[in-house]
């Protein structure tokens, strides 16, 4: 690992471990102590009743086994004059190491974002007691109570019948393994990607440095593809409109909903801008993306994903205007919003939906449900533009997409409108009454496919693996259209 500079912010035993692994492979390893006092393990003098250093020496096992190889620097974070060394630290370093708590991190401004905001290509390497995430994430532990109580290895070494639980075999047992397992990871992430043979350029995913705006990324498909993207390497522009609509008889995704969307992206190591902004609006399209230009510099992919099925809606007239304003005009604020801003190379997707390939049902009132209707006429429409769209734009190398969905697991097909529309012949049908009915659409034999079934062909659409696939109504659909259309050219 000649070359490689670590920069470790961490105490005890667990992480630090990781940082003297990395040392010993090679690396040039920083650590990052409090300015007087040091890492908190300077201070312990005695570990399961043993001292921790002998009398006449400053060797101390404990403190130096997992800080071997490193240099030093005493620096307090928490000072504003400590900043500007911290950051330059960070913009020089390609690994970061921590174990703070998430408390501790966003006081001293050292989480993800905040590092990745600094030296974006940064790898950053967190170690937890019990997990990054979830109710006991602000929980601090040691070896014995996290690793050896918890996972498993204390329950099965202690015999049968025991009255207490088999004691770990070594101080630091878990710490040095978790250690070992940390430095594993950082050095898969250091040298396992492959590289383009032409251009020498290590490739970290499939959209690996593209900048992705996405609309209806609250929740259900629109998180999907945030995150799946995120995990192929992009940044995120996040767009939602968080608010309910008086003629839709579901739930819209909420300020909160958005605000988990940013956490998972930033999870996966990527940078994220959430707005909350209404695609039926044109400039707020426009300032959403000039806010996500701003912090992450372009646009590569557009994900027009935003929609809503005003079934039943009422007043009737209201939820045709919705529906239309939201899945057909609001596809086109997005797109001609990013535009502007698109170079060769560039993919626009828009999600379409199987219902775009079906006649009205035989003798179907007309006039009877303009808001189901306007779905309907939205996605054809929206077909159309993207093919036109993806005609004029061919010359200039920006490729235009639609896919198709059929039934996807969302809260959009998880509700009561929706399950009277298959299920007529029940006055108020429940979820399992709809499912037994759901399957009737697709050719194969399933109630609905996952959000990310889409998003696995919407990172491909976003991809240079489709670099010349532009004009495409591409199905992912079970075969529904396989049940509706005939076969033509």
């Amino acid at each position: 690992m000649e070359g490689v500079r670590v920069l470790e912010v961490a105490q005890f035993t667990f992480v630090p471990a990781a940082g003297a692994v990395l040392a010993d492979w090679g690396a040039e390893v920083v650590k990052v102590e409090h300015a007087e006092t040091g890492d908190a393990q300077r201070g312990i003098v005695k570990a399961f009743s043993h001292d921790v250093g002998s009398d006449g020496s400053s060797f101390a096992p404990l403190m130096d086994g997992p800080n071997r190889g490193k240099r030093s620097l005493g620096l307090a974070l928490d000072k504003p004059g400590a900043r500007s060394v911290l950051e330059e630290l960070v913009r020089r370093s390609d690994v970061f190491l921590t174990n703070f708590l998430p408390g501790a991190r966003a006081k001293l401004g050292i989480d993800v974002a905040d590092i990745r905001a600094i030296n974006p290509d940064i790898i950053y390497a967190l170690g937890a007691g019990f997990g990054h995430t979830g109710p006991e994430a602000d929980k601090g532990g040691y070896d014995a109570t996290a690793f050896w109580a918890r996972s498993g290895s204390a329950d099965y070494v202690t015999p049968s019948g025991a009255t207490t639980l088999t004691h770990q075999p070594a101080g630091a047992y878990g710490d040095s393994m978790g250690g070992l397992t940390i430095a594993g990871g950082v050095a898969a992430a250091l040298f396992a990607p492959k590289a383009d043979t032409k251009t020498g350029r290590t490739i970290m995913g499939r959209v690996d440095g593209k900048v992705a705006f996405i609309t209806g990324a609250g929740r259900g498909q629109g998180r999907s593809h945030a995150l799946r993207l995120a995990e192929e390497g992009a940044d995120i522009i996040a767009v939602d409109r968080c608010r309910d609509f008086e003629t839709v008889n579901y739930p819209m995704a909420t300020p909160d909903d958005l605000k988990e969307t940013a956490r998972l992206v930033e999870a996966c190591g990527r940078r994220v801008v959430a707005v909350e902004a209404d695609v039926r609006e044109r400039a707020q399209m426009v300032d959403a993306v000039g806010r996500g230009i701003a912090e992450l510099g372009k646009i590569d992919v557009v994900v027009a994903q935003a929609a809503i099925a005003a079934m039943a809606g009422e007043p009737a007239v209201q939820a045709w205007i919705d529906g239309l304003d939201t899945n057909l005009v609001g596809t086109i604020n997005a797109v001609h919003a990013a535009l502007p801003h698109l170079k060769e190379g560039a993919s626009i997707i828009a999600t379409g939906s199987a219902a775009a390939f079906m006649p009205f049902a035989p003798g179907e009132t007309i006039g009877a449900d303009p808001g189901g209707t306007a779905y309907l006429v939205a996605k054809r429409a929206l077909s159309q533009f993207m093919h036109e769209l993806a005609a004029n734009l061919a010359s200039r190398g920006i490729r235009a997409n639609v896919v198709h969905p059929t039934n996807v697991n969302t809260p959009m097909l998880h509700n009561p409108p929706m399950y009277k529309m298959f299920r007529p012949d029940i006055e108020n049908p429940t979820r399992e009454d709809a499912e037994l009915a759901f399957p009737t659409q697709q050719a194969m034999p399933i109630p609905y496919i996952e959000p990310v079934d889409v998003s696995n062909a919407v990172v491909y659409l976003a991809s240079d693996e489709s670099r010349y696939v532009t004009g495409t109504q591409m199905r992912v659909d079970a075969g529904a259209y396989l049940k509706f259309q005939s076969y033509h050219l």
